[in-house]
């Protein structure tokens, strides 16, 4: 049996939550060295991750009792977030280390629609432990010295 997107479990900080849709995309700026215009070597750059997680109004609900004990959405701190799937056979295990939130898509209304409303939360992770993928660091111990 083969992974699908049923088969995730969704940890934002404590709180489980089913996910409509999510993404993440790693931004890695290692750069090719040429000399004579033939890649010779590579330099390492700057990272990033990003993405996006859409929830229904009964998960979005959620995490905004987390942002209403913290004071407001602005002063909720990063999350962690773990995303977790298995199957026979299968299994995938992501962790984003300490994601900050954002909300875009706060409402949508179509009144000749039957879809359940939505509310999509843009990420950054902002922390230095970065994506672990099935626990494996995707920084290296050099990349986060003195940090």
């Amino acid at each position: 049996m083969r992974l699908t997107g049923k088969d995730f479990t969704l940890m934002i900080g404590d709180y489980q939550v089913r996910v409509e849709s999510m993404n993440a995309s790693i931004t890695d700026n290692r750069k090719v060295v040429k000399e004579n215009g033939i890649p010779v070597d590579y330099t390492n750059g700057d990272v990033e991750c990003s993405g996006e997680i859409e929830l229904n109004i009964k998960n979005f609900k959620l995490i905004s009792a987390a942002a209403k004990s913290a004071g407001s959405w602005r002063e909720l701190k990063p999350f962690d977030i773990g995303i977790n799937g298995k199957v026979s056979g299968e299994e995938q295990s992501i962790e984003l280390d300490k994601c900050l939130l954002r909300i875009s898509d706060l409402i949508n209304i179509d009144p000749n629609s039957n879809d359940q409303m939505k509310v999509k939360l843009p990420f950054d992770v902002t922390g230095p432990d970065f994506v672990t993928i099935d626990g494996t660091t995707y920084l290296s111990a050099h990349d986060i010295r003195d940090l």
